[in-house]
């Protein structure tokens, strides 16, 4: 057992299931600094990849950074000891003679205890015993005085008899941003959406245009255009950041800006920041009215554009096309991509069966853009069980990759399909 150097810490970045190795592909996009960081004979030992989560070690000053500028993770967690234990006597002695003072504000702490395939299996035990350790320690070294109230959560977890402990760094979940006050119903989580734009992006390039045609309140368009900004959570998300209580990151550089989201250098921008317009589209006024107030929390209405549409109506625009509402370039169509959660049949019936929907919806999309834009990339979300209804290609576009991962606790899948054109 070895506490980590003072100069870099060992964290645990929680990321959404199936999507670990594009949150890495983030971290490598927004700070190489760290990947050259971890470029050494042990790489292998430096990142290692859990599902829902990456273990690697970064400098300490890099964790405010991580918190306001990465999209995709759920939480980050800071790695404090591992060791073996196979009985509760062991367990008490280890933890009562940790330094707990360098990791609690006072002495105050919640904790979360799993445990699995190891001898020690009762968790209701465990936590007791850790509980019981903690305090032993602070009663012979009292806690530092506390200059404000915080109690820091501490993780337990048991695997194979080995006692990992973790601290959490974030407080609330890092998707809750905070600029929405009213929501669509099914409303897909930020940092999903995030990691939805960010594979988007990838597979297709710049594009002058981002399309959401059943966008409800706004989300995958809305972290399209945050995903290469540094964002502060707002003042309407209860409790500042964990970190933010550590002696180690109260330095007035470190410390977050409450102001507008700010664009980061070009070494950090993503390919769906090269969007430049962003056009929302869905058949229900509150959800848009929902998607127009978030526009304004964030302070760029001037690049949203949401307007009443309904892709199974014929009637609703011109020819049922997408009213972009563009200035017509001449001899050149707008490059854009489409991106969509549309219903899975559970919370928003379907207005026709699955296998007949799903088909039709794709076909809409690429059909009822308007004349003058060219589709580079269709992404779109379907439930694992009707994926099957989907077809390889819809018009010229083809499916390129698929990601699996869980929504409201349903499998489901993101098909992204390419222009054939394009690659000619």
């Amino acid at each position: 057992m070895s506490a980590i150097e003072s100069a870099s810490i060992r964290i645990f970045i929680v990321v959404p299931p199936g999507f670990e190795r594009l949150a890495m592909a983030e971290i490598t996009y927004k700070f190489p600094e760290i990947v050259k960081y971890g470029e050494s004979p042990s790489a292998v030992e430096v990142v290692n990849f859990s599902r829902g989560g990456i273990s690697l070690e970064v400098p300490e000053e890099f964790v405010p950074e991580l918190h306001y500028r990465l999209k995709i993770p759920t939480s980050i967690r800071e790695r404090l000891y591992e060791f073996k234990c196979r009985d509760f006597p062991k367990l008490f002695n280890k933890i009562q003679a940790l330094p707990w003072r360098n990791y609690l504000v006072g002495d105050a702490f919640e904790l979360s205890v799993s445990a699995e395939k190891s001898r020690l299996a009762n968790e209701k035990r465990i936590s007791q015993t850790v509980s019981d350790g903690i305090h032993r320690y602070f009663a012979k070294q009292p806690p530092k005085k506390a200059t404000s109230p915080f109690t820091h959560k501490i993780y337990v977890r048991f695997t194979n008899d080995v006692c990992t402990l973790s601290r959490d760094l974030s407080g609330q979940p890092l998707f809750q941003r905070g600029y929405k006050e009213m929501s669509a119903i099914a409303p897909l989580r930020e940092n999903l959406a995030a990691a939805l734009n960010f594979a988007l992006s990838r597979a297709c390039g710049p594009v002058e245009a981002l399309i959401d045609p059943m966008c409800g309140s706004g989300t995958l368009l809305f972290e399209a255009w945050l995903f290469g900004r540094r964002w502060n959570r707002q003042t309407s998300v209860e409790g500042d950041y964990a970190f933010l209580h550590d002696d180690r990151w109260q330095s007035p550089d470190l410390q977050p800006e409450r102001s507008q989201p700010k664009e980061m250098g070009s070494a950090s921008k993503g390919a769906s920041q090269t969007a430049l317009k962003y056009f929302g589209f869905d058949r229900d006024e509150s959800a848009l009215q929902a998607a127009r107030s978030s526009a304004k929390r964030l302070g760029c209405t001037e690049a949203f554009t949401f307007l009443k549409h309904d892709l199974f109506s014929e009637v609703s625009s011109e020819n049922g096309r997408l009213p972009l509402n563009e200035p017509k370039k001449q001899n050149k169509k707008l490059n854009a991509a489409v991106i969509l959660n549309p219903p899975y049949g559970e919370r928003i019936k379907l207005p026709m069966s699955p296998q007949r929907y799903y088909p039709q919806l794709l076909d809409r999309v690429v059909q009822n853009a308007p004349n003058d834009v060219n589709i580079k990339a269709l992404g779109v979300v379907i439930p694992k069980a009707q994926a099957r209804f989907v077809a390889n290609s819809v018009g010229p576009l083809e499916r390129s990759e698929i990601f699996n991962f869980q929504n409201g606790g349903l499998d489901v899948q993101f098909h992204i399909f390419l222009s054939q054109v394009d690659k000619k």
